[in-house]
């Protein structure tokens, strides 16, 4: 994690979990962590590539000129990446994963801005759907901030990274942004499976 948004929202996390997989959702106080607010988000899991905001930070729907709450994050991505995003949201719901994702953004009047998006599970009441704990940061000032003309038209990953941190011998993956083959193969003598256009490297423990 590069930013220091998404370091201190996932240190909350993880001091809130305790021995847990994840923290349960009335546990996290927004008066804790207010100044995090305008770039948080829960979502809802409703199915296969079916993550709508249940929430959103001012901040967000100011980056995509839009209230977020009900719109599904993984139409923020498309063709391979958005079928990379739904698989890391995948395994944040079924597995306690942790991912974390550099992207780009584009607007339409060709500006750009690099940001980091952390997403982390969270225990739902009973009966209520599965949630994800999330934020956005920008490591620059976004080029459509104060100009109602310029908007975020796409983005495109250029770096992920998922952790496990719940597991008593945490595996870490690093996964890179190009085409490979889907099967299983070694590299520098590492084992790794294909995620569709991203490479999976098994990693050590995460400390």
């Amino acid at each position: 994690m590069k930013h220091t948004n998404t370091r201190a929202l996932f240190e909350y996390w993880n001091r809130l979990r305790g021995q847990d997989n994840a923290p349960r959702r009335e546990a996290i106080d927004p008066g804790d962590i207010k100044w995090m607010l305008p770039g948080m988000f829960f979502l809802e899991y409703n199915g296969k590539e079916k993550f709508p905001f249940s929430l959103a930070g001012t901040e967000l729907c100011d980056h995509y000129d839009a209230e977020l709450r009900g719109m599904n994050m993984c139409d923020f991505w498309a063709g391979q990446d958005r079928i990379s995003f739904a698989h890391v949201l995948q395994s944040v719901i079924e597995e306690s994963a942790v991912g974390v994702i550099g992207f780009c953004a584009h607007t339409n009047q060709q500006g750009s801005c690099n940001m980091e998006l952390l997403v982390m599970p969270v225990k739902s009441p009973a009966r209520k759907p599965p949630r994800v704990l999330g934020c956005i940061a920008a490591f620059n000032k976004p080029v459509w901030e104060g100009n109602d003309a310029e908007k975020i038209t796409s983005q495109k990953i250029s770096s992920l990274r998922m952790m496990w941190p719940a597991k008593e011998t945490a595996d870490a993956v690093n996964i890179f942004s190009e085409m490979y083959p889907e099967n299983l193969e070694k590299i520098d003598g590492n084992q790794f499976t294909a995620v569709k256009h991203l490479r999976v490297i098994e990693g050590g423990r995460v400390k």
